[in-house]
């Protein structure tokens, strides 16, 4: 009792941090657990933590962290973390009253050698952390969408007024040096408050009604919702004396969390018709482009399609040598003259294609928009985008929008490598040999035969090393092995299926060479068996297959080259160096 009462204590102090321990005795698998909504400690010697922490895992973690979290709680990745000396294992969220708590579970003490074999594991609820760090991510975004509709329409409007309708909270963009003079606030809280006092000092006496849209958020938001979305105003400053006329153009964000205010200085009264009809033919179209970047694009093109005549909006300085090249006139035929340049070399017969204009536009009659991912030079380096093309509804105008996605792109083949590459060894996996398999199988379907074998292998010996030198012995053990494999059959792919399990497709100057080079391996093997198990010295048994008429698939040459795997293990095994 005196004991309890002493692990009591001590686990009362360490849960000050930590909502729940865990300690497993690693030589039995069973354990302890102790939790601050439980004051006595629940004790399992002859239950099974790792069996347990798949059954909770299935049973309470969020789908899709599960497989995540069982990987992380295998028996295997703890003793590698506590060798490492890693602590953090895995973070996991937990469904609870309809919303989703967060835990980090991490790696408090362990031994596992000669003096003890143990893991101390605690729980730390870390909901508010991720809570706080996804804020941050969203105002990250929200950020760049800003910067990207300001960049954008920086040629087009004087000034912009970007609105949170929840709180009144503004942010100005890249006002005109000439339109400062007369600019009403600058950025802060409460704009509609700030902005009737502002305009007020300026306005033209006969134009105040005009403006109450502007500083009335009631009124501003009836007038957008009864001209279907936007609405635009015209109304006169007077400064020292001169007549300025402005126009202000206001859109609701699809959202509907935000205001977009676009201010257009339009100069004095001298050609000021004309300005204003200029100003209200565009307003329409560059309020929409503009939400068009806000939500992804990088740059957008905006071509007239009788005269090829063109825009460019750039939301980013990303697509620099596009920028360097902007035209107003002949839209097509400079692309093709810029194809040479910015293009990646392989991707330029593609884009040449892309761009045929009767093609392109016969295509968008049939389509809502066509699409092209290719590679853009930047500073010398290839980078995905992907190009959008699309009519304007009155099919008068052809836009075309480029994102840059080479971020997403390096992203899925680095997963794509994760999920076809073995991480201890390097080699491909057993995902990547079920799909080389295939590519195979068609390969013979196709031509009726084709020209490979297959080589199998399985260590020797690898148990002994774990249970003797430890598993880092063994991981050294499996990945010299593989290094064996590749440095002999150099030119034909290595796959890691299973724990100590390896194969190799033939071809090429290997298949042409097989004889010899398989020879050669099977000696190395045969040397190695004479001495006592160690990690530098690997024992492979294999066997090899070549790809005959009377196979009919993969499997069956695979099936083959496995039993001779097998009788050389047996040989291996029993027969001392000088008979083999």
């Amino acid at each position: 009792m005196e004991q309890m009462q002493i692990l009591k204590m001590i686990s009362n102090a360490i849960l000050v941090d930590y909502l729940a321990i865990f300690y497993i005795d690693l030589d039995t698998n069973g354990y302890a657990h102790f939790s601050k909504e439980s004051e006595s400690a629940g004790f399992c010697p002859d239950s099974d933590f790792f069996e347990d922490c798949v059954t909770d895992a299935n049973r309470l973690l969020h789908e899709e962290d599960r497989e995540t979290f069982i990987r992380a709680l295998s028996k295997e990745e703890l003793i590698r973390g506590i060798q490492s000396g890693s602590e953090e294992l895995a973070e996991y969220r937990v469904p609870q009253n309809g919303e989703f708590v967060w835990y980090r579970i991490r790696i408090i003490k362990g031994e596992y050698g000669e003096s003890g074999r143990y893991a101390i594991l605690g729980v730390i609820d870390i909901s508010e952390e991720k809570q706080k760090s996804e804020q941050q991510l969203m105002a990250e975004r929200e950020r760049e969408k800003l910067t990207q509709i300001a960049s954008a329409l920086a040629n087009i409007f004087d000034s912009i007024y970007y609105v949170n309708l929840e709180d009144d909270s503004f942010i100005e963009f890249s006002s005109t040096a000439e339109y400062k003079k007369i600019r009403t606030i600058d950025s802060g809280s409460n704009f509609f408050v700030l902005a009737k006092p502002m305009l007020a000092r300026f306005i033209h006496p006969n134009d105040d009604g005009k403006i109450r849209c502007i500083y009335d958020k009631d009124e501003m938001l009836r007038l957008i919702r009864e001209n279907k979305g936007a609405y635009t105003t015209e109304y006169r400053f007077i400064i020292k004396g001169m007549i300025f006329y402005c126009r202000a153009t206001m859109r609701v964000t699809k959202d509907g969390s935000h205001v977009l205010l676009c201010i257009t200085h339009l100069g004095s009264e001298e050609n000021i018709e004309r300005k204003l009809m200029e100003s209200e033919r565009l307003s329409e179209t560059f309020s929409q482009i503009a939400e068009r970047l806000a939500e992804n694009f990088d740059n957008i093109y905006y071509v007239n399609v009788a005269t090829n005549a063109y825009m460019t909006f750039s939301s980013t300085k990303l697509l620099s040598e596009l920028d360097k090249m902007e035209r107003e006139n002949n839209f097509f035929e400079n692309v093709v003259k810029d194809i040479d340049q910015v293009i990646y070399i392989d991707d330029r017969a593609a884009v040449q294609r892309f761009f045929v204009k009767d093609e392109l536009l016969a295509s968008l009659n049939s389509q809502t928009k066509r699409q092209l991912v290719y590679r853009l030079l930047i500073d010398d380096e290839p980078n995905f985008v992907k190009l959008t093309a699309m009519l304007t509804k009155d099919t008068e105008h052809l836009l075309l929008c480029v994102e840059n996605i080479n971020d997403q792109v390096v992203k899925f083949r680095e997963l794509t490598k994760k999920a076809t590459c073995d991480e201890l060894t390097g080699a491909k996996n057993k995902n990547a040999y079920k799909d080389f398999e295939q590519e195979l199988n068609d390969r013979i379907d196709a031509v009726d035969g084709a020209e490979f074998a297959i080589l199998v292998c399985d260590i020797n010996n690898l148990k002994t090393i774990n249970d003797t030198l430890g598993h880092n012995a063994g991981d050294r053990y499996i990945k010299n092995a593989c290094r064996l494999i590749c440095d002999t059959f150099v030119h034909s792919p290595v796959f890691r299926v299973g724990g100590d399990e390896f194969v190799a497709i033939l071809k090429g100057s290997d298949y042409a060479d097989r004889e010899r080079l398989f020879e050669g391996f099977r000696s190395v093997a045969a040397r190695n068996s004479a001495y006592e198990a160690t990690p530098d010295k690997p024992v492979i048994a294999s066997g090899m297959c070549v790809f005959a008429e009377k196979h009919k698939k993969v499997a069956d040459v695979f099936s083959e080259a496995d039993q001779m795997m097998y009788e050389n293990k047996k040989r291996l095994k029993s027969t001392p160096e000088t008979e083999l």
